[in-house]
């Protein structure tokens, strides 16, 4: 499958608020207050074995060129857990 499908299930997020893909480069934009969000996601993707470039509230994945599905879905399950992971925070934070 593609890298699309794989992403399937963080895009369809319901914290996700803008979904987007051109070419190699994927983004999101999270719906939350979470002060710096995008360190706090950092951490998390990088503990799920993911290196994602988060800017403010907005995530973005530039995989490899050549990607096989193994790690295309490798990728996806660390983003999603690392967003589920870092959203969990605001409730220590509230």
């Amino acid at each position: 499958h593609t890298m699309s499908q794989a992403l399937v299930p963080l895009t369809s997020h319901a914290r996700i608020k803008n979904a987007r893909h051109l070419g190699m480069i994927w983004a999101w934009d999270v719906d939350t207050t979470l002060p710096n969000f995008s360190r706090r996601y950092h951490r998390h993707a990088m503990s799920h074995g993911v290196l994602l470039r988060p800017i403010g509230n907005t995530i973005y994945a530039m995989p490899p060129y050549v990607m096989d599905e193994r790690s295309a879905d490798h990728l996806a399950r660390g983003a999603l857990a690392a967003l589920e992971a870092t959203l969990a925070e605001e409730h220590a934070h509230a």
